[in-house]
């Protein structure tokens, strides 16, 4: 039952993990009472193993606590009879019997810890087997070769592969290149080729099932593998950073990096501009997943992180994708630099980041069809690659890119606020047992609470055998006589109380021991939390740059103040434990002292000064037990408090208010009114200053600038992810602020440039994005509709096919098509584009954008692009710079405006095609 209690918990903290970690594309799809009722069923398992558990405890303790009180009343049943008839004496009776009792109270007092040990046992099985498991690929085997001198020669020789979560695709069959060394080998090919898998061997994150992946010569699973990985720099389509600045994100490319180093390669990736600009530069924290920078400024810092590890290999997985022109053409002159003496292997789509290369390869299910220079391949007008050529140059007559989407993060506080919480969970669910073990052995009250009980209910008994035959006495002559015994009683009442009060002050003081100690344990185990969680969640960013070492350098020096404090508590509370007993026996003795001088000298008889004596104790026992729950009481506190703060919280932006109002008919009419605005998480830049904006009913309005400028601001104040300092913005002349909130997220759909699915099938996926579930045949249309049918009828399990946590089961491509199809199932009235075609290979943007087209008409849309081709049909091109727009009009008239800031964006996208 804890097994099952444990599993479910971790299930519903996947949910939420999930939810909260996608925040954005949640609250635009208004998906917040989809994942609440998930993470209801998946606590309701949780409760249901818990009471069951708790159920059999409970029975446990009680059946426990029964044999106790027989075995109790039958020891001094026996001992009465031995004094009677076996000539004992008292003395030698209680000795016994409280030596007994004391014994078995000690080890029945380990029973209430079964219900620790069972959880513990639970929890320790999938540790140990976490722990013990060797995997095939293992970062910390050091056997294998190290090489004095490494070339870089790559070769893939009859590769065949699967990844082993989708084991009924064939990846590659027979699949061989050649990469020698100090070359270039770019490979292009459809979304879903197998592009990416090549990068993914060469950095063995995977095994072939049969071939061989050599580098000079040698088979990669004959070397070192740390070594082989410091060797290989990557930066990806999708870069990953870590909850922590810049620097420290950088400087993972080298670990004893020096300033001066840092300072190079961020000025060779183009990153000192916008780094400089920050209040903190090199010490801005990026936030988690890097959400408080933009998507351009994220790639710079992975490219100067790569640059910094001086790799013999060199591999970019769309390493420019997500930068603008200008960018771009100066990111990729760095990138020349830096391959011209080491092996590179490139997977782009756009012809600038490849045309180059010493050689090109055409990826097609799962084999190169065909390979050579551009110049050599472009001269076979059939061939795959012309056929490549011409569907991009089809795409950017004009021109190949305009600008870079801004990568903006609203979820960072609410991201940050779920790793708390997901840490303190888990930090509080990993102590409350050992809290429960020292809690039940340090305050042994209950020992002689049992004890004193049983023996004053079973003296009682044998004294009310002899009082039934007596004639009964009234209550009034019985006070009378015992008038001279007043003093008595006073002095005996006055001892008890002594004896009792040592219990509560006890209490009280360990209590406030324990939790001065543990003040600070609680934010330092979250820190370390957050260390752990970011490491996995990124394992192939980790891996690829060696950094397991770093990562566990850093998670233990941010458990060193906890594990101090734990040392200091477990002294503590020792110490009380032993002091407990120090009183209780010292005390015990004395009351017993006292009491029998009392009885010998004729003041009071056995059975009044066990009346008195155990009435006292056991109230002050039954006071002083509640100390019992102090540790469990200090951390309840803590939490509740945690949480209500959270249940009481009244966000400003509040997407459960059914408080607003609801338009009966929406035109789709936007308009910006004078907008100011700054993110709270960086009040010292001002991303917008008056801007204006309108959008008319049924448009399609583009936002173009340089990376940073607030472009997708835009789009996340139209989503209401923020409200704006100053302005208003308004729906059809209704300010969107007076807008019910949901209702308002109902009537537009976003595309991003990084897509966020969920952990669930691809059908699931989809039908997100309609409210109230969506049919079958309302999925299938919208996955042709967004070019997502083919690839996903060609998967074994088909649209119940699992895309793996975040998407990782699927390429780029495949994942950013899902998340059209989810958008065109929504069917809103306004679509935001956020860059929502810059991860297809030509001929799917093609098609892609096509459907984008139809869906558009009769829709107000707003869009955010790099590429020309999805911007030279809007309606308007507005150009945001320097917090407002600095010019707007259709392309043919902003290319007219000589100097213009448009036509020059064009300009530089004309000289890096």
């Amino acid at each position: 039952m804890a097994a099952r209690g444990q599993l479910a918990y971790a299930e519903a903290g996947n949910v939420v993990e999930q939810a909260v970690g996608s925040i954005r594309t949640v609250v635009a799809f208004t998906g917040e009472k989809q994942a609440t009722e998930k993470y209801e069923t998946k606590l309701e398992v949780a409760y249901k193993s818990t009471v069951i558990q708790g159920l059999f405890s409970g029975l446990g303790l009680g059946i426990m606590m029964v044999v106790v009180f027989c075995t109790h009343g039958f020891a001094i049943w026996y001992g009465a009879r031995l004094i009677m008839e076996k000539g004992y004496n008292g003395g030698q009776v209680m000795n016994v019997i409280f030596s007994t009792v004391s014994g078995g109270m000690s080890l029945g007092q380990t029973l209430p810890s079964l219900n620790a040990f069972a959880a513990g046992q639970a929890a320790a099985y999938k540790m140990f087997e976490t722990i013990k498991r060797r995997p095939k690929i293992d970062a910390y085997d050091s056997s294998g070769k190290v090489l004095e001198e490494i070339k870089g020669d790559i070769e893939l020789r009859d590769v065949y592969f699967r990844y082993p979560a989708r084991p009924d695709v064939q990846i590659f069959a027979g699949f061989s290149l050649v990469v020698p060394n100090g070359t270039t080998v770019a490979l292009v090919g459809q979304s879903g080729s197998g592009k990416s898998t090549v990068i993914s061997l060469i950095e063995r994150f995977y095994d072939p099932e049969s071939g061989e992946v050599l580098i000079d010569g040698i088979d990669l699973n004959k070397l070192q593998l740390r070594w082989i990985r410091s060797k290989i720099g990557l930066v990806s389509q999708e870069p990953i950073l870590f909850a922590t600045t810049i620097r420290e994100n950088i400087v993972y490319g080298k670990k004893d990096a020096s300033d001066q180093e840092i300072k190079t390669a961020v000025e060779l990736a183009n990153a000192s501009g916008f780094i400089d600009k920050l209040p903190q530069g090199l010490d801005t924290l990026v936030g988690e997943h890097g959400t408080q920078i933009s998507g351009g400024q994220k790639q710079r810092i992975a490219i100067a992180r790569a640059i910094l590890k001086n790799p013999k290999i060199l591999l970019l997985d769309e390493a420019t994708s997500a930068l603008d022109a200008e960018s771009e053409r100066i990111v990729q002159d760095a990138l020349v630099k830096l391959m011209s003496s080491r092996t590179t292997v490139v997977v782009a789509h756009r012809l600038t980041t490849i045309k180059n290369a010493n050689t090109i390869a055409v990826v097609e299910q799962g084999k190169i069809v065909e390979k050579g220079t551009h110049e050599e391949m472009i001269q076979d007008p059939e061939g795959a690659y012309s056929q490549l050529v011409r569907l991009q140059e089809g795409s950017n007559k004009e021109g190949v890119k305009v600008e870079e989407p801004e990568r903006r993060g609203a979820s960072f506080e609410i991201e940050r606020l779920d790793s708390q919480t997901k840490i303190h969970r888990r930090h509080s669910s990993s102590n409350h047992h050992s809290f429960s073990f020292t809690t039940d052995f340090g305050f042994p009250g209950a020992i002689n609470l049992n004890q004193t009980n049983e023996i004053q209910e079973n003296h009682s008994s044998t004294e009310n055998k002899t009082a039934k035959k007596r004639k009964k006495v009234s209550l009034r002559r019985l006070a009378n006589l015992n008038k001279p015994e007043i003093p008595v009683l006073l002095l005996g009442s006055l001892a008890a109380a002594v004896h009792g009060i040592v219990y509560p002050v006890k209490g009280y003081l360990q209590t406030k021991c324990i939790t001065g100690f543990s003040a600070n344990a609680k934010e330092k185990y979250e820190e370390a939390s957050q260390v752990a969680s970011d490491a996995v969640s990124s394992i192939r960013t980790v891996a690829a740059f060696c950094a397991e070492d770093k990562v566990m350098d850093l998670y233990e020096q941010k458990c060193e103040i906890p594990k101090k404090q734990g040392v200091r508590l477990g002294l503590v509370s020792g110490s009380g434990y032993g002091f407990s007993f120090l009183a209780l026996y010292f005390i015990n003795a004395l009351c017993f002292y006292m009491g029998s001088w009392l009885i010998q000298n004729g003041k009071a008889t056995f059975g009044e000064f066990f009346q008195v004596f155990f009435a006292l104790t056991l109230t002050a026992t039954g006071l002083s037990h509640t100390s019992v729950m102090a540790p469990d009481r200090s951390k309840a506190k803590d939490s509740a408090a945690s949480i209500f703060d959270i249940l009481d919280s009244k966000p400003k932006i509040d997407s459960s208010s059914n408080e607003g109002t609801i338009l009966q008919n929406v035109h789709g009419d936007i308009e910006f009114q004078h907008i100011s605005f700054r993110y709270p998480t960086r009040p010292d830049i001002q991303v917008f200053s008056d801007l204006c904006l309108t959008i008319s009913s049924g448009q399609t309005v583009a936002l173009v600038g340089e990376s940073g400028s607030g472009k997708s601001t835009v789009i996340s104040l139209i989503e209401r992810f923020y409200d704006p300092d100053s302005g208003k913005i308004l729906l059809d002349e209704v300010e969107i602020q007076t807008l019910k909130l949901s209702w308002l997220r109902q009537q537009m759909s976003l595309v991003s440039q990084e897509p966020v699915l969920f952990n669930e099938t691809i059908k699931s996926n989809i039908a997100y994005g309609k409210t109230g579930g969506a049919t079958e045949e309302e999925i299938i249309t919208a996955a042709q509709a967004a070019n997502a049918h083919n690839f996903i009828s060609s998967l074994p399990q088909g649209y119940e096919t699992s895309v793996g946590e975040r998407g990782v089961q699927l390429s780029g491509g495949q994942k950013q098509r899902i998340a059209i199809a989810r958008a065109i199932l929504k069917d809103p009235k306004i679509l935001l584009l956020d860059e929502a075609t810059s991860a297809l290979d030509a001929e799917s943007e093609r098609v892609v954008q096509d459907a984008l087209d139809r869906v558009m008409v009769n829709r107000t849309t707003v869009v955010v692009a790099h590429r020309l081709t999805t911007i030279k049909n809007a309606d308007v091109i507005a150009v945001v710079k320097n917090g407002v727009i600095a010019e707007r009009g259709r392309h043919e008239t902003l290319m007219e405006i000589s100097g213009g800031a448009y036509a020059s964006l064009v300009a530089f996208q004309m000289s890096a095609n």
